[in-house]
């Protein structure tokens, strides 16, 4: 007959995990599992809440649906790991500059190799950023040039575990000036001889943008 459940008993003093029963537990914590398998299976459970590289003695009662429990197994040691700092990636090809009429969109990637929960924190550099989740799971980082004055900023993103373990990503960007085009040369004078003459002009050879910028040009006449 299978047993009803396993009275987990842990400490991180051998002496007060020695000492401990089902019946006197004073200084040791413990949990329940009640796995409801059949004979010959094997019961796993998971014991939350534990510090970070610590060591601990644990021992294992059996128990009957009525509480009658067996003898406990051996003591013995479990160890527990580092807690590791989350992950924070930013996705972006090219410089952090944008003129002040651009918007550029950054993809953030946040994870924890402990497989941890974690949480995420902007502060701000200016009123130019925006932060939204993705429905991916990642979140996207807006850079609105318009809506912050000409200059150069930083942002931070901190990640941060449910164990308060995080890590802190300084961004750096500039809003740049939109500058005006600058002229090349004069277009010379152009003489028209009969009606419905034709001519073209490469205005790339007169007109040029500083910050490189597409043009758009109109002719009076």
């Amino acid at each position: 007959k299978p047993a009803y459940g396993y009275l987990i008993l842990y400490s991180k003093d051998k002496a007060k995990l020695e000492a401990a029963t089902p019946s006197s537990m004073e200084g040791v914590d413990y949990a329940a599992c009640v796995p409801e398998l059949p004979v010959g299976e094997k019961a796993e459970y998971s014991v939350e809440g534990l510090d970070f590289e610590s060591q601990y003695y644990v021992k294992v009662y059996a128990y009957s649906y009525g509480r009658s429990y067996s003898q406990p197994t051996e003591v013995f040691v479990a160890n527990t790991t580092e807690n590791h700092a989350p992950t924070i990636t930013l996705h972006y090809d090219g410089d952090l500059k944008l003129m002040s009429f651009e918007t550029i969109t950054i993809q953030v990637e946040i994870g924890d190799p402990d497989g941890h929960e974690v949480e995420l924190t902007h502060q701000k550099g200016s009123d130019a950023e925006t932060l939204m989740p993705n429905t991916d799971g990642r979140w996207r980082l807006n850079i609105k040039g318009s809506n912050a004055e000409i200059g150069t900023y930083e942002l931070k993103l901190t990640v941060t575990d449910e164990y308060g373990m995080s890590v802190t990503l300084p961004v750096t960007y500039e809003i740049k000036e939109n500058s005006a085009p600058e002229k090349i040369k004069d277009i010379d004078s152009i003489l028209l001889t009969a009606k419905g003459q034709e001519f073209t002009i490469d205005m790339t050879e007169y007109v040029s943008d500083p910050d490189g910028e597409q043009l758009k040009y109109e002719a009076v006449i």
